[in-house]
């Protein structure tokens, strides 16, 4: 399995569970620009992976099918991708053109591709679904549009607040609000929780005609703000378009608030309040689409209900709050994971095709790959030792021998590594590796050097709330090979290049970053290194060439004192006479130790300059033999 300082994490079910009328796909109006990390959704910002485009097509990454419009994703050998959204069902793979809309066939003009690990598809899979795609190519602006579409029953919720959570469904309950935020309010019949942030900070209420709005949102806010500072808070929540109707400030028994009444362009008129206290920063919005404002004064009451307290001892108030004690349960209903972290960890839902979390310097992640037949547990646990040591150097890596523990009530094996580039700052991996029917578990959590103490603690409750629906896996995954694990590490491949007339053989599993061999520059990357083949052209006199590149490392050295050049010699490769210039740099506060091997071959007035490099404490003899085994093989074609 590919090494990762990344970390998982999935789903624990949240404490609120309803049987209640499931809410309605709401319309959805998602805007992109090309070339901008910023998409909205019905207004709302969130930061994305920029779109491009190849040709006349544009490129969006995935999450805006999974998470902007809610599709469902299968994942299938790593390359296809099944989306679900209403009726329809896209299937497309990553690297091909050939796709399925509803079982149809259909060509793509550009095919999906993972670019960074983040997967980027055309925009006719979005179109697929369902979604209207418009594209201004003067601003370059992408907007979907989705229909909204009926509500339907359901006998009960998954719980976690997120979505379709009505309060009529518990008996007695008149009233919602937050315990950790300290919010209560008075709940209007006939409206269902639509929204909920993954802190709980923000959270929205429709009716199921779409014809009524209740959002209350949170911000910690600790120094006092002005009446315009207030008024500028609450205007940031205006849509584009929409118009002030009236503004004023309100000094009520119970407290003063900032009131700002507006219009959008879909007739709905909104009322605004906002309200400092507890060291924060309360918008509550109350929306009607109606023919006049003096409609919204029938809701009043509801507004007037609202309070900066929480109280517990009330049993007609329903506690929604998604954080408890200092934690919050996360859930991924697409891998059957449930798991409880820390109040500052969020997930990570665009970058990765499996669940993963994070914290400042902390990461968790979760991935299911299917078992080979013939392989076994200690067999891969095996494996995963070898890579380590055949990546890091003895003095630069910490690891003990992989141990048996229970997990999620199966047998398992706990691996414990730490690693550092410069032996002063060192990160860890806690790795679970477990083996279940048809399926393979690897679970990392990883941290870095000072965070040891409370990663010890926090790695027992992950061990304790970390939970995997084997049923669930085996009924919803297909055939999920980890093909970087079983593949041969000595397997290499041949590349040639006819216009510069050369060839060399590197090991299948380096990943070509620029991989035209009939260009004039081709690079690869390996674990902690990279290697790279450039081509100089019209060098008449290699002597001459062979001194100005002496110069050149000599300035180099001259200025950083870190840099030393242990080895310059004249030799032959591929019958040809070439100069090969080690190079160290011992490394500062702001670069790790390294070492680079360059070999400047000359023939036919053109200078081939092969180079490899890689930090120190990746110089281990798997790795540096690599590098040798690929110079070597270097030839000429002509």
């Amino acid at each position: 399995m590919k090494s990762k300082l990344t970390a998982i994490a999935l789903v624990f079910a949240l404490i609120f569970t309803f049987a209640l009328p499931a809410q309605a796909a709401a319309a959805l109006d998602i805007k992109l620009k090309i070339g901008s990390d910023q998409m909205t959704v019905n207004g709302k910002a969130s930061k994305i992976t920029a779109p491009y485009k190849t040709g006349s097509t544009v490129m969006v990454p995935l999450a805006v099918v999974t998470k902007a419009i809610g599709a469902k994703l299968t994942l299938k050998n790593t390359k296809t991708i099944t989306l679900t959204y209403q009726k329809h069902t896209v299937v497309v793979t990553i690297g091909s053109k050939a796709a399925t809309f509803d079982g149809k066939k259909v060509d793509l003009a550009v095919a999906p591709v993972n670019k960074s690990n983040v997967t980027m598809v055309p925009t006719k899979v979005i179109e697929g679904l369902g979604a209207k795609v418009t594209i201004n190519a003067s601003t370059k602006e992408v907007r979907i549009t989705v229909a909204a579409t009926p509500a339907t029953t359901t006998g009960g919720g998954t719980g976690g607040g997120t979505t379709g959570s009505t309060i009529n469904t518990d008996a007695g309950k008149s009233k919602v609000g937050d315990s950790y935020y300290g919010w209560s309010i008075n709940y209007p019949t006939g409206l269902v929780l639509d929204y909920q942030s993954e802190d709980g900070d923000a959270i929205e209420f429709r009716d199921v005609k779409k014809e009524y709005y209740l959002g209350v949102f949170v911000m910690e806010e600790l120094d006092a703000l002005t009446v315009e500072e207030k008024r500028q808070t609450l205007y940031g929540y205006f849509d584009k378009g929409e118009s002030l109707v009236d503004k004023q400030t309100v000094k009520a028994a119970a407290q003063t608030y900032e009131k700002i009444t507006s219009k959008n362009k879909e007739g709905f008129y909104f009322e605004y309040r906002g309200i400092q206290a507890n060291g924060r920063m309360y918008v509550i919005i109350f929306g009607k689409k109606t023919a006049n404002a003096s409609e919204l004064s029938r809701y009043t009451n509801v507004l007037d209900s609202f309070k900066t307290t929480f109280d517990a001892s009330d049993r007609t108030l329903k506690n929604l709050t998604k954080i408890i004690a200092g934690y919050k349960a996360f859930k991924n209903a697409d891998y059957g994971l449930s798991v409880v972290l820390p109040k500052e960890w969020t997930a990570n839902t665009e970058d990765y095709v499996y669940p993963m979390y994070q914290s400042k310097n902390r990461f968790l992640s979760v991935e299911a790959t299917s078992l080979v037949e013939g392989d076994t547990l200690d067999a891969w646990v095996k494996r995963e030792v070898e890579r380590f040591h055949n990546k890091y150097v003895e003095a630069y890596r910490k690891d003990s021998e992989p141990t048996a523990i229970t997990w999620n009530g199966i047998q398992a094996k706990l691996y414990k590594t730490s690693f550092s580039n410069d032996t002063t700052n060192w990160a860890s991996n806690y790795s679970i590796y477990a083996v279940q029917g048809n399926y393979r578990y690897e679970i990392t959590y990883a941290f870095i050097d000072g965070q040891q103490a409370d990663s010890e603690s926090l790695f027992a409750d992950i061990l304790r709330t970390l939970k995997v629906d084997f049923n669930f896996i085996a009924q919803n995954f297909g055939t999920i090979t980890d093909d970087s694990d079983l593949a041969d590490v000595n397997a290499t491949v041949t590349k040639t290049s006819r216009k510069y007339g050369y060839s060399i053989t590197l090991p299948e599993q380096w990943y070509g970053v620029k991989k035209d061999f009939e260009k004039e520059e081709v690079l690869y990357l390996l674990d902690g290194g990279n290697f790279s083949i450039y081509v100089v052209e019209d060098v008449s006199d290699f002597s001459n060439f062979s001194w100005a590149i002496d110069e050149e490392y000599r300035k180099m050295v001259a200025e950083e004192k870190n840099m030393k050049v242990v080895e310059s010699v004249t030799i032959m490769i591929a019958g040809a006479p070439a100069k090969k210039i080690v190079l160290e740099n011992s490394g500062t506060d702001k670069e790790n130790p390294s070492r680079s091997i360059a070999y400047f071959i000359w023939k036919n007035g053109k200078v081939y300059v092969a180079e490899g490099s890689y930090y120190v404490a990746n110089g281990t003899e798997f790795i540096t033999k690599q590098l040798e085994t690929a110079t070597n093989s270097f030839t000429f074609t002509n």
